[in-house]
């Protein structure tokens, strides 16, 4: 038996959530192999569903199982679990060797009451500049697209150079809906794609050649776009998560991000979602407020030399002062305005390198120069009477 408890980040649940209408599911993960041993197949199935009580707590009676299944694996090959609401999922734990069991384990769940849009001018910005190569001889030249009713509507036309004189429009539509496995928890979205529709201008057109087409722009919409789409979602859904919570993207490890519904309307893609952990969501957080972000986003981690002496720094020298509330006041304004700042530093190595120089190593050979002035100044040790509320 396996049991554990559902409970909300703040001190109760959301209006829509009625943690009676909870169901916790039990997932495996399994392989099929042939007669060598080699794996041809991964799987994922559920094995088991219970309603979630009142108080949050849930049990398993029979634990996973492979009744349906004759495979020549151990048992313990991956296990995971799930929690849905009524209207979708909101945890996904991925596949693990086992369950937690600890008391401070539970599983903590911050569901947003409040969809996320998302427009299409800022989808606009995740849409690769045309023309786009299919391949050696094909392209896409230019790419229109509409929100609809739960739909992307989307068409173009492109040019086929292998042919001389052939160009062809396109038109198929696209569908968005939550991640259904829990085995990638980076996965959120899934792309679906209808046929496309394609015809063709110019002579020497040959079926096998449309053929072709249509399964390259198949392709590339199902791959490519679906990709574009996921990961515009992860960055804007990243986002507002941290600004709410007052911290950096991306999410912290342990901390699971799920859709549990999408819509598609004429101003934009709304999507529903939540947050999770085992074990203290918050305070996975607060582990990362402990980071210099701009230091570790221009040295590459937190690890770094340089950013471990502003860290010791920081928590050593000035939180230990006499005038400990005022830099903690000053830190406050700090991790206000550079959590951006680093995230345009993720996405720049131009940046990254000029505040690496012209910000990180000047501060550093300053401090390792002045600092013993520093600490008289300061007086370190000061009595504060204070804990250190940023470890």
């Amino acid at each position: 038996m396996y049991t554990n408890r559902v409970t909300p980040t703040l001190s109760a649940w959301p209006a829509n959530v009625n943690p009676a209408g909870m169901t916790a599911r039990l997932w495996r993960s399994w392989r099929t192999v042939d007669s060598t041993g080699t794996i041809f197949r991964n799987h994922e199935g559920e094995d088991e569903s219970k309603p979630v009580q009142q108080d949050g707590t849930f049990s398993f009676q029979s634990g996973p199982s492979f009744e349906d299944f004759v495979v020549n694996l151990p048992a313990a090959n991956g296990i995971g679990v799930s929690i849905d609401i009524q209207d979708g999922q909101v945890f996904r734990s991925g596949f693990m060797d086992r369950l937690p069991e600890q008391a401070d384990q539970f599983i903590n769940i911050h569901v947003f009451p409040e969809p996320i849009l998302i427009t299409k001018a800022e989808l606009d910005a995740a849409i690769p500049q045309m023309p786009i190569r299919l391949d050696d001889c094909r392209r896409i030249d230019s790419l229109v697209y509409t929100f609809g009713n739960n739909v992307i509507n989307v068409s173009g036309t492109g040019t086929d150079s292998c042919i001389s004189g052939v160009s062809f429009a396109f038109s198929c539509v696209l569908s968005l809906s939550p991640s259904a496995g829990i085995r990638d928890t980076a996965r959120i979205l899934e792309a679906g794609i209808g046929a496309v529709n394609i015809t063709f201008s110019g002579s020497g057109v040959i079926p096998s050649i449309e053929a072709v087409i249509k399964n390259l722009l198949a392709g590339w919409f199902e791959r490519d776009l679906r990709d574009m789409v996921r990961n515009r979602l992860q960055v804007l859904l990243d986002g507002a998560t941290s600004r709410g919570l007052g911290r950096l993207p991306p999410l912290p490890a342990g901390v699971v991000l799920t859709v549990r519904r999408v819509g598609i309307h004429p101003d934009g893609i709304r999507v529903l979602a939540a947050l999770g952990s085992f074990g203290d969501l918050f305070a996975k957080f607060q582990q990362v407020v402990a980071r210099c972000f701009i230091a570790t986003a221009a040295m590459g981690s937190p690890m770094h030399p340089h950013v471990v002496m502003l860290r010791d720094f920081r928590d050593t020298v000035l939180l230990q002062s006499r005038f400990r509330d005022a830099f903690e006041g000053l830190l406050d304004v700090y991790y206000g305005f550079s959590p951006p700042i680093a995230l345009a530093m993720t996405r720049n190595k131009h940046l990254r390198r000029l505040l690496r120089y012209i910000l990180v190593y000047p501060i550093v050979i300053a401090l390792r120069v002045s600092l013993p002035v520093i600490n008289r100044i300061i007086r370190i040790g000061g009595g504060t009477g204070h804990e250190d509320r940023r470890q």
